[in-house]
């Protein structure tokens, strides 16, 4: 970002060097010589190597001070655009503005603005590292419900200087008529990109804005005619999310499809539609010619498209959408050890107001109770091998701690454990009640993932407290994922055929916890 427009008297450079060097003075606990711890910073004299936190900021003296050590708000926070922005309504099926900032020294971010139209859909994105990584997050995606300028509030964001990154929205009409068709489709989310088998469609950890789709569907039906179809702008519909097509790419037997949002869903069988939305005037501001006037020119630009996110072209025009910054004095006589939630690449940052972090968008657990099978009406194993069923409806099912990358780890229609990626592991514990007639007797609780694998989790268990006596069982262990498992889930069996006995089941549960994220 270019110098703010009223001087401050900071020393922004010293802010950006050191947090870039986090891991520097971590791995030497000495870079000043000897620390000298003071505790929480007050207003004294202080001299070289004193080490205070003030804050979220543990920060060292690098000379003699009676200044304060962290970063100090100066002013009110600041839109960057000040001019008039004009209405452009071009015909297409989706419209991507915003602006490109490069922060040439460090500064707080603190908020968002667009200016939006009643009935369009709004995909608010950032970009960060564009030149680089180019790592694309969705913030936050909605249909506004009325005209005029909608104002986001973050937490504080500390940006070093140096930080590159876009920020934006893909805007669109939804079409009241848009023509459709759908299918079924067996939906993987393995860690790496892979070539899609027949039915299948691709969707990778590592490619989580690129959905691969095989141009035939899970009944082994050309598709290939109608995927053919789709154009940039298009929206896939899912039980769990919506993709907007951003890019197309036709490899062959397969498509490959660059969306947004990068959101993963549930694996399994799923109904795929695939809807094609007509051109329509979709409105959105301008202020032509506008950063090169301004006293941010080189360090803000627009960007635009109307061919999906990957063809962004930056120009000199203002869009309707704005961050919200705010001046930051900042003491040349400290330098930074570390800071709590040090903002690093700023768009990344404003992601994290709208999805969960990291670490819960990996880790979570689920509940599933069942609701059909009671002491009244168990599910009664005689000299058979039945699967386990479990319908997710008791009131005790809890699935509000989900891991943020899946809408489920349980499928109640196909009764199967669906694990999320390739290398997951897992904890889990299948819970029920058990009665026989007879006093006595064994069989066996299985976990089956099919294919040339079958059984992975085996034990026997008894019935023994007496004829028509309750007792309480559970399987519980930990289960890491390979491509049988990620490929078909994992099925609970109860096995009598090799004692001939009968046993009654009910009040069956599931608890199943994503405790490592596979790599």
């Amino acid at each position: 970002m270019a110098a703010l427009p009223t001087t401050v008297s900071t020393n922004t450079a010293n802010i950006a060097t050191n947090t870039s060097n986090i891991n520097g003075h971590l791995a030497d606990p000495n870079p000043h010589g000897s620390l000298q711890w003071k505790g929480e910073w007050t207003q004294a004299d202080h001299v070289i190597n004193d080490t205070v936190r003030d804050g979220a900021w543990l920060m060292v003296a690098n000379k003699s001070t009676d200044t304060r050590p962290a970063p100090q708000e100066n002013g009110d926070p600041f839109n960057l655009h000040e001019g008039t922005l004009a209405s452009q309504s071009p015909t297409v099926k989706q419209v991507i503005i915003g602006q490109s900032y490069t922060f040439t020294e460090g500064a707080w971010i603190k908020g968002y603005k667009i200016d939006v139209v009643a009935g369009n859909h709004y995909r608010i994105f950032s970009i960060k590292d564009p030149s680089g990584s180019a790592e694309l997050n969705e913030v936050i995606s909605f249909t506004a419900d009325s005209s005029g300028t909608k104002v986001f509030g973050v937490d504080s964001l500390i940006v070093p200087s140096g930080t590159e990154f876009y920020f934006g929205a893909i805007i669109n009409e939804p079409d009241p008529a848009p023509t459709t068709f759908n299918g079924d489709w067996f939906y993987i989310i393995p860690n790496n990109t892979q070539v899609p088998l027949d039915g299948q469609i691709v969707h990778a950890n590592k490619a989580i804005d690129e959905l691969w789709i095989s141009k035939s569907d899970d009944l082994l039906v050309d598709r290939s005619a109608e995927l053919a179809t789709l154009t940039i702008g298009d929206i896939i519909s899912t039980p769990f999310t919506d993709w907007a097509i951003q890019s197309i790419s036709d490899e062959g037997d397969y498509i490959k499809f660059g969306v947004s949002p990068a959101l993963q869903g549930s694996q399994g069988i799923h109904t795929f539609t695939f809807e094609s939305v007509s051109a329509t005037p979709i409105t959105y501001g301008r202020d032509d010619n506008y950063w090169s006037g301004s006293p941010y020119v080189g360090s803000v630009e627009g960007i635009y498209s109307e061919t999906g996110i990957d063809n962004l072209v930056t120009n000199d025009h203002a869009y309707a959408i704005d961050i919200e910054v705010q001046r930051a004095t900042i003491s040349p006589d400290w330098d930074l050890l570390a800071y709590s939630n040090i903002g690093g690449g700023g768009a990344e940052n404003l992601q994290s107001q709208a999805v969960e972090n990291d670490y819960y968008a990996r880790h979570g657990w689920a509940f599933y109770g069942d609701s059909a099978y009671t002491s009244g009406s168990p599910l009664t194993i005689n000299n058979a091998r039945v699967k386990v069923t479990i319908d997710g409806l008791h009131a005790s099912t809890d699935k509000a701690s989900l891991p943020a990358e899946t809408t489920d780890l349980w499928d109640s229609s196909t009764n199967k454990i669906i694990p999320c990626g390739l290398n997951d592991c897992y904890d889990i514990r299948l819970q029920f009640k058990a009665t026989d007639g007879a006093g006595l007797a064994l069989y066996d609780v299985e976990l089956d993932i099919g294919g040339g694998i079958g059984i992975i989790l085996e034990r026997t268990k008894r019935v023994d407290k007496g004829a028509g006596v309750t007792v309480r069982e559970f399987l519980a262990s930990g289960l890491f994922v390979k491509s049988t498992f990620l490929a078909n889930g994992g099925e609970f069996y109860i096995d009598t055929t090799d004692t001939g006995d009968s046993v009654d089941i009910w009040d069956i549960s599931l608890f199943i916890r994503r405790s490592f994220r596979g790599k």
